[in-house]
C-alpha cells in the first residue's frame, strides 16, 4: 500500500511511512529519503543536520476528508571556508 501512496503523493525523495485517520481527517507521516544535501555556497555535499523540527502541512481533501502531512523540517549546515569563521546553514 507505501508504493501506492508515494506514487500518489508524487514527491520526489520522499516516502510515505504512516497512514492514520483521526476524527475524519487522514494524517501521512512522510520519510525524506536523502542522507543529506549539496551546499548552495560551495557545491560540498554535507550530512551534518543543524536542525529537526516536525511541521504537519495541510493538503488537498481526499474523499471529502482533509490531509495533513506529517514531515520534519532538516536543516543543514557546515563550515565555510579554511579559517572556519563562516557558517552555512540551509
Amino acid at each position: 500500500m507505501r508504493f501506492h501512496l508515494d506514487y500518489l503523493l508524487a514527491l520526489p525523495g520522499v516516502s510515505v511511512e504512516t497512514c492514520t485517520q483521526v476524527e475524519g481527517k487522514i494524517f501521512l507521516g512522510l520519510s525524506i529519503l536523502s542522507e543529506g544535501i549539496v551546499c548552495h555556497h560551495c557545491n560540498n555535499h554535507t550530512e551534518k543536520l543543524h536542525q529537526n523540527r516536525p511541521i504537519l502541512v495541510r493538503d488537498l481533501s481526499v474523499f471529502a476528508c482533509p490531509v495533513y502531512l506529517k514531515s520534519h523540517d532538516q536543516q543543514f549546515g557546515h563550515i565555510l571556508g579554511e579559517s572556519g569563521s563562516e557558517r552555512a546553514v540551509f
